[in-house]
């Protein structure tokens, strides 16, 4: 069921989309490339993108991963000077394209291809075409050798534009950690921490520990703590997420002290006769998130 309506996504069915790309490209936006504008040469901000719109079973072999009538995004990447480079999205329900510096002295733009697969948990694949000394790079964003390269919890056309965040002069991505994911809660229940990956050189590195980054994971920490205080469904994986940053920012055993508090309330609403689970933080709980805690703090 769900390839047939990825299909029809793709072809953008009742939908009303822009005929044609922006005459000028904005610089530092993601912009959604639409399936009537099939394949185009976009100039920008002194780089030129040939942006190829292939089908899978036609351009290559329909699989599992590449289902039949699929489409994907080949952008390749030009600029004076610079040897070009070809970067191959992958098959889903959409792609965006980005296009700008990564850093304020850099000498060259670059070109971000997102492509979205369109399941449940918004994952995506980030390619970059990253200038070097004489030509372009592809550089899949991952943030070390256990990841595959799929970002989660990702919305394009939300997603900032990479700065430098921790004052280190790199581009760096204002992700989610997608670590306590339907683990301790319902999916929909689950809080998701700022995860923070840095573009170094030709690979991603998650800096989330880095301590420039503090402001960051107090602001959440204050918004996650209220909700683990005051949710009456699922506390818990908002009082997860509190853990996760206090720890970030040394504040883990008031965290442990707020959380126990929670477990000790019972059940969050009136009930007559046996509390539901939804609205209790079960007595597991701290136990669990524990063992999860030294891989997110």
């Amino acid at each position: 069921m769900l390839r047939p309506l990825l299909a029809l996504a793709l072809l953008g069915v009742g939908a009303s989309r822009p005929s044609a790309p922006p005459q000028y490209w904005p610089v530092q936006r993601y912009i959604e490339w639409q399936p009537e504008w099939e394949s185009r040469i976009i100039n920008a901000a002194g780089l030129t993108a040939r942006i190829e719109v292939e089908r899978c079973g036609k351009d290559r072999p329909a699989s599992e991963e590449c289902f039949e009538g699929g489409r994907y995004l080949v952008a390749t990447v030009r600029a004076p000077g610079m040897k070009p480079v070809t970067m191959r999205g992958e098959p889903g329900v959409t792609a965006f394209v980005g296009i700008g510096k990564l850093t304020p002295d850099a000498t060259h733009p670059s070109l971000i291809l997102i492509s979205e697969n369109g399941g449940s948990a918004g994952c995506v694949e980030i390619d970059l075409a990253v200038p070097q000394m004489t030509g372009y790079e592809r550089v899949r964003l991952s943030a070390g050798e256990d990841d595959d390269g799929t970002q989660c919890r990702v919305d394009p056309s939300r997603l900032a534009w990479p700065r430098d965040m921790t004052g280190h002069g790199r581009p760096e991505f204002q992700l989610l950690d997608t670590r306590f994911q339907c683990r301790l809660t319902s999916c929909a229940g689950s809080w998701y921490p700022p995860r923070i990956v840095a573009l170094d050189g030709r690979k991603g590195v998650d800096v989330s520990s880095d301590p420039a980054l503090t402001p960051l994971y107090l602001i959440d920490m204050v918004k996650a703590r209220h909700a683990c205080e005051n949710a009456k469904e699922e506390a818990q994986g908002a009082c997860a997420g509190y853990a996760a940053d206090a720890a970030r920012v040394g504040q883990l055993p008031q965290a442990w002290r707020v959380i126990h508090v929670q477990v000790q309330r019972g059940c969050r609403v009136p009930f007559s006769d046996v509390c539901p689970d939804i609205n209790l933080v079960p007595t597991s709980f701290p136990a669990e998130l524990a063992s999860l805690l030294p891989a997110a703090g």
